[in-house]
């Protein structure tokens, strides 16, 4: 019998990840590629071909679906991409349907923050017991919610935005379309921002080292810490996960980031009890995250096409 396995796939607004998944978390034959390269000017077309051509490389192992992660906000069916600013003609468009009409397997998305979540939680080996909060922040303000065992996707699938909260009586524009959010303040665009108004002599990737003490990326490290306080607040959760490319920077200071978020939660409890876990780096994570969620979806019988 061949080894059953996912196909994950995780896409970003720089690069798409690929590779097999068994239920294990094994991952095989892993490849990064641009994703203006890949989805180019028919992104369903393209992307199903993309798809199709590494199938085909790998076809002496058995397929049980393809599970892909979008930086988009999805609707509750988990079938049609509703927006996803920073990829053209990716908003409103049933991805699913067409997908598995030109590869004949199945498909299933998510939110690319709640697969990175699942890697996290499986990694940690947290369980599927209580309440756990993953906060990625990298070029936007990515949040992903679990409560035991189950992605919180909300009344019409859009839970988790964290990063379009409003800052009251702030009229910047966000890239949402809404005025306010802290996103526009807590995300990698903002510390770009800083970077090339404040700092241009300095390389974006050592702005932590030569730069962490300046006034203004300690107010940047704040703004950060804000959302996830509020969050902890309303849900008093059980973990903490901080991750994302901007907390990976050399040179990042957690102790501080930590100081602001008990600075700003509610006194004695959570902020007595706060667990902090840190995602590892990784270009993986996403992949790993997306066959787990395969693999969870077939356990819980959602995946009767594939059982049959």
């Amino acid at each position: 019998m061949k080894p059953k396995y996912f196909i994950g796939i995780d896409i970003g607004g720089t690069n798409i990840r690929i590779g097999l998944v068994d239920k294990k978390s094994t991952l095989l034959y892993f490849e990064m590629e641009n994703t203006k390269k890949v989805l180019n000017n028919k992104p369903v077309e393209n992307l199903s071909k993309f798809i199709k051509a590494y199938k085909d490389k790998n076809d002496t192992y058995s397929i049980l679906g393809v599970v892909i992660g979008f930086p988009s906000t999805i609707d509750k069916s988990r079938k049609i991409l509703l927006s996803t600013p920073n990829i053209p003609g990716l908003n409103q468009l049933d991805i699913v349907s067409r997908l598995e009409k030109l590869l004949k397997i199945p498909v299933f998305i998510d939110r690319d923050v709640n697969l990175l979540l699942q890697y996290d939680i499986y990694s940690n080996k947290f369980g599927n017991k209580g309440i756990v909060l993953g906060f990625y922040i990298g070029t936007g303000f990515g949040n992903a919610i679990q409560i035991d065992g189950k992605i919180v996707i909300g009344c019409n699938g859009s839970a988790g935005e964290l990063g379009h909260i409003p800052i009251m009586n702030d009229q910047t524009p966000c890239q949402c379309g809404n005025l306010g959010c802290i996103e526009v303040y807590a995300s990698g665009k903002r510390l770009n921002y800083l970077k090339e108004k404040y700092f241009s002599n300095t390389n974006l990737s050592e702005m932590f080292i030569h730069h962490r003490d300046n006034p203004m990326i300690r107010e940047y490290i704040q703004h950060l810490a804000i959302p996830i306080a509020i969050e902890i607040n309303i849900l008093d959760p059980h973990y903490i996960i901080l991750g994302g490319g901007i907390l990976q920077m050399k040179g990042f200071p957690r102790h501080i980031l930590e100081g602001y978020i008990f600075e700003h939660v509610r006194k004695p409890y959570p902020a007595e009890n706060l667990k902090y876990y840190y995602s590892h780096e990784g270009q993986t994570n996403g992949v790993i995250g997306a066959g787990l969620y395969g693999f969870k979806k077939l356990e819980e019988g959602t995946c009767d096409s594939i059982r049959k």
